[in-house]
């Protein structure tokens, strides 16, 4: 009899200690996490991407799988991400293209701002605005005053309508009462090659997709967005340094954003860890070859707020500019 209640009480200990260590769930993160970037392979974001994935996985102790899901100006990806369980085991590479501009221009996407929440940033970068190397104008004020002249006759490539590079160029020609016509694209991998073959007439771009064409003089630079000359092309004006665009000034950041409702403290994990990689000098120097500029961790406080404020721009813009498309 004593066996039998001996055995009867080891087997609901058993159950017990099984039922304790179902309702206790693995610490974050327990299994591979997706990173998300929301343009084609070979792109800016991705090759920022692939610098960061190892050493971000390296600081989670689990591995950081890159997912490339590419079209809509990033709007895909972000779509990708909003509709993942909030868990943090799917993570966007998100840029002010699909976090902020394209839910505020194109009405059609799946999500809204609110619905991609910043984790951390991993650095800013500035854009150049590029053109074949036989278009006919020498600098931006030359390029101004031909597509005024020419109505409708330059093109111009972005990665995708309500991208930031086509809210740049709307900005630009609503500025300067100049007339181009827009060839959206999937991503922003394409853009060099076909106006170094004359498929487009311009496009804007990252410094580090056109560096080595202006270099070589394979592409005429125009001008950065940036508000100071780029550390990666200093011989190439900002765009501001002529007589039609004084004020613009337009740097794109690009950070780690997790779905609405995910747990603080995955949160707090995930920003803890890519804080922990850009301390790294070996990666900041990667990213800066990628002409991005690393976040500082004095900047990791402020990135939520920073998102929110050009929000709220970005919203005005589109509003005054009616960019929005239903």
């Amino acid at each position: 009899m004593n066996r039998v209640r001996l055995a009867i009480f080891l087997a609901l200990l058993g159950l017990a200690a099984a039922s304790s260590q179902a309702a206790t769930p693995a610490p974050y993160p327990s299994k591979p996490v997706t990173l998300i970037v929301p343009f084609p392979a070979g792109g800016s974001a991705d090759v920022i991407a692939r610098v960061i994935n190892v050493p971000l996985g390296n600081q989670l102790g689990q591995p950081v799988v890159v997912e490339n899901v590419g079209g809509a100006g990033g709007g895909l990806g972000a779509a990708r991400l909003a509709r993942a369980p909030a868990d943090g085991y799917t993570v966007l590479l998100g840029t002010v293209n699909e976090v902020v501009v394209v839910p505020l221009v194109n009405r059609t996407v799946p999500y809204k701002v609110d619905d991609l929440v910043p984790v951390g940033k991993v650095g800013e970068s500035s854009l150049v605005l590029v053109g074949r190397k036989d278009i006919p104008a020498r600098n931006t004020d030359e390029l101004v005053e031909y597509a005024r002249s020419n109505p409708g006759k330059l093109t111009y490539a972005t990665s995708g309508i309500g991208s930031m590079q086509h809210v740049i160029m709307e900005m630009v020609q609503a500025r300067t009462g100049a007339s181009m016509l827009h060839v959206p694209y999937r991503g922003g991998s394409s853009l060099i090659s076909d106006v170094l073959g004359g498929q487009v007439d311009l496009a804007i771009v990252t410094p580090a997709a056109a560096a080595d064409h202006i270099e070589a003089g394979r592409l005429r630079a125009f001008g950065t967005t940036s508000l100071r000359r780029d550390e990666s092309l200093k011989r190439v004006p900002t765009l501001n340094e002529g007589q039609y665009l004084k004020d613009l000034q337009q740097n794109v950041w690009i950070g780690l954003f997790v779905p609405v409702n995910t747990p603080s403290d995955v949160a707090t994990r995930l920003n803890a860890a890519l804080t922990a990689l850009l301390a790294d000098e070996g990666v900041r120097s990667q990213l800066q070859r990628a002409s991005l500029s690393p976040a500082a961790r004095a900047e990791q406080a402020g990135f939520s707020a920073k998102v929110a404020e050009d929000r709220a721009q970005m919203r005005e813009t589109v509003s005054k500019m009616k960019l929005s498309k239903d």
